[in-house]
């Protein structure tokens, strides 16, 4: 499956938000909230062979489980007769909270290690610069 930058960053942002307000209702235990986050500074396998691209992301709690479910959905729209049998392109995975903060962590460093974002259009800058289309196309 292949993720966008945008989707990538959002997902880590709720997934602190989700630690967060874990921590400040208590429905995890210290034990769970406090286990070290695996740390994963591989370089990532490229070629990068996508099956889908991701549309729709969910995220949910299961607090009898203490894990936390993810399903990314393709972003296809519309249902093809060869769907009908197998149903949509759709990843489930179930994490617990140090893999939660695993992500976190991997994602934060897999995107500040990209292009940087014109302050301008948000488009991601080469190193030559580029045509900004909020700046007329002038040069940044």
């Amino acid at each position: 499956m292949a993720i966008e930058k945008g989707q990538v960053i959002a997902l880590s942002e709720r997934f602190d938000e989700l630690v967060r307000e874990l921590r400040r209702s208590k429905m995890a235990s210290l034990d769970e909230l406090s286990t070290t986050p695996v740390i994963d500074d591989e370089p990532l396998e490229l070629p990068i062979e996508q099956d889908f691209q991701v549309g729709i992301i969910s995220i949910t709690w299961e607090s009898d489980l203490v894990v936390v479910n993810i399903q990314a959905a393709s972003q296809e729209d519309e249902m093809l007769i060869d769907d009908l049998d197998t149903g949509p392109d759709l990843v489930i995975a179930t994490l617990r909270i140090n893999q939660v903060k695993s992500f976190c962590l991997r994602a934060s460093s897999v995107v500040n290690a990209g292009r940087p974002a014109c302050p301008f259009c948000a488009l991601p800058v080469d190193p030559r610069g580029h045509l900004c289309p909020r700046a007329n196309g002038y040069r940044r």
